[in-house]
């Protein structure tokens, strides 16, 4: 009997070794993958890129993914960038990573472009609208997607806002981000034709945004105002509090006579009547795609992608939604696409 207990408690051993082998050996062979993302989840964009790439993602290897948010669109100074790029990269010492994914201009900027030509990672970048810029290009370990503001089909939508003028009046404002920087440089290289961008502008306070939308109004030859990225202004020059995204939008909408027109999808969250942008859900299955071919090993290392698709986001809530004559298929796409947000009305009126 007691023999049988030994050769029991043996072999029962020996099974629990092989199970942990096989379960060490499995978790060995997973391809190892670490997103690097310059700003976090509060982002729209962000969890719609994470939901793309996770849904693309799906391969029989199993890989293991590990999120690191950088959140500097709200912190934009360089002692906490250059900070939380540190952490990233201990994090890539410790974790080992078969590929790294950089999302946005900071993770570029204080991670991603650190491990050009490294022999054994693989860098993918991702929301980037020049990639040149960071020495990408002769790259060997390097591919991306290449965001594009859809700007050719937003001269379109505004051209159908405003059938019975050929030539528009355009005209640009926002923060002093990073993000904002490259923004306003595509903005400012895009041809326009034949419609006109007059102005451009980037400030550092509410009080300025205030005032530069005011000087716009007054001019009153600016048909349609373009806003991208407003997220860190500061109340004012001796007040150092980051104001909220919404009461931008809020105190912008009702101040301004002239229509603004979002172009990225998070703005008509924030209240902005019509925003045309890139899809960050098609961007994300477009950079998983990427990965996919290098953890397959059939990668072309600097391929390129850009971004295909572009969406319409709607928010009812101010009366500048009913004044831009909206047509009813832009409402439909945006309904589709999960981003029409409809306002308020008490008595058929708007509540602000």
């Amino acid at each position: 009997m007691m023999m049988i207990k030994k050769r029991f408690f043996i072999v029962k051993g020996i099974l629990i070794l092989v199970i942990f082998w096989f379960i060490l050996s499995y978790n060995l062979n997973r391809p190892r993958i670490i997103i690097i993302h310059s700003y976090d989840t509060t982002l729209s964009s962000v969890r719609a890129f994470n939901k793309g790439f996770l849904k693309k993602l799906q391969h029989d290897k199993n890989p293991s993914i590990l999120n690191y948010f950088m959140n500097t669109l709200n912190k934009q100074s360089e002692r906490y960038k250059v900070s939380s790029g540190i952490s990233a990269e201990n994090i890539i010492e410790d974790l080992k990573p078969e590929v790294i994914v950089a999302v946005g201009e900071e993770a570029q900027e204080y991670v991603g472009k650190n491990y050009i030509g490294n022999p054994h990672i693989s860098l993918v970048y991702a929301k980037i609208k020049d990639p040149s810029s960071y020495d990408y290009t002769n790259a060997k370990n390097v591919s991306g997607v290449q965001e594009q503001f859809p700007l050719n089909d937003v001269k379109k939508v505004l051209s159908s806002l405003k059938k019975n003028k050929k030539s528009l009046k355009l005209a640009s404002i926002g923060d002093q981000t990073t993000l904002m920087k490259v923004d306003d440089k595509f903005i400012l290289t895009h041809s326009w034709d034949p419609h006109v961008l007059t102005d451009s502008i980037m400030v550092d306070t509410f009080e300025e945004w205030k005032e530069s939308v005011k000087k716009l109004n007054h001019l009153a030859e600016v048909d349609f105002i373009f806003l991208s990225n407003y997220r860190n202004l500061k109340t004012s020059m001796t007040d150092n509090t980051i104001v909220s995204s919404k009461d931008v939008i809020s105190w912008t909408v009702k101040n301004s006579a002239i229509p603004v027109i979002g172009l990225y999808e998070t703005n008509s969250k924030d209240g902005v009547p019509l925003s045309v942008s890139t899809s960050s859900l098609s961007e994300g299955k477009n950079t998983a795609q990427l990965v996919l071919e290098i953890i397959q090993e059939k990668a072309v290392k600097t391929k390129v992608l850009t971004t295909e698709h572009f969406l319409i986001s709607l928010n009812t809530k101010y009366s500048m939604y009913d004044d831009l004559g909206i047509p009813e298929i832009y409402k439909s796409f945006a309904i589709a696409s999960g981003l029409y947000y409809e306002g308020n009305k008490i008595n058929g009126k708007y509540k602000l």
